[in-house]
């Protein structure tokens, strides 16, 4: 049933058929990742973190930073691990990286919204045409225009079928990553300041920058 159903929609469906098993696996995949980054978030890690910072506590900061699988905690680590450069703009090299790798598969997902009800409409427009030369030939039969009709609703039907739960996963993944990089955003900032109080301290046993591999 769901054959015979998917052939008469006519070869447009096979690019549609393509779109829609894209977008499964983009979306199966940014739910796997974001399910990965809320695990990883645990806000006392990254508080006890910070408090190692904020006392100047070399050894801690590095092991922590290490270790860690805190999504918060890799991306500040990583900027410390560049000695030649202003920590500022090292942050803001982290914090970038860290956004682009959650929008990583959002232009695919993106595509598939966009194109899946382009040829839907496509569809739609090559079985009116298939109608319309179907009636203007001798005795067209009732059964044989029909052919034309169906492959325009099926399209169009699979189309929009693809397009509109792509399009809410979509929206849901952007703001998801609109929300981690606001956050990554202030713990950036809050690291840079506890960082630049704790190398002022006399006590501190922090270096500016941090040689991380060494």
């Amino acid at each position: 049933m769901l054959v015979s159903w998917f052939l008469k929609g006519g070869p447009v469906m096979w690019p549609l058929l393509v779109c829609s098993i894209l977008g499964f696996a983009l979306i199966v995949e940014r739910l796997i990742f974001w399910s990965q980054q809320r695990r990883r978030s645990n806000p006392e890690e990254l508080d006890r973190w910070l408090e190692h910072i904020r006392h100047g506590r070399l050894k801690e900061v590095l092991k922590v930073g290490k270790e860690s699988r805190h999504p918060a905690i890799q991306t500040l680590y990583s900027a410390l691990k560049h000695g030649e450069r202003p920590l500022s703009d090292t942050l803001e090299l982290a914090v970038d990286e860290a956004d682009e790798q959650t929008r990583e598969t959002l232009p695919g997902l993106d595509t598939v919204v966009t194109l899946a009800p382009l040829l839907g409409i496509f569809g739609t427009v090559t079985g009116i045409v298939k109608a319309f030369d179907l009636l203007g030939r001798a005795s067209p039969t009732p059964q044989a225009v029909s052919v034309g009709i169906a492959e325009a609703l099926i399209t169009t039907e699979f189309g929009l079928a693809i397009a509109m739960p792509a399009l809410v996963f979509y929206n849901l993944f952007l703001t998801l990553s609109d929300r981690f990089a606001f956050r990554l955003e202030k713990q950036s900032h809050e690291f840079e300041v506890l960082y630049a109080q704790a190398r002022a301290k006399p006590t501190s046993s922090l270096e500016a920058p941090l040689e991380t591999d060494a």
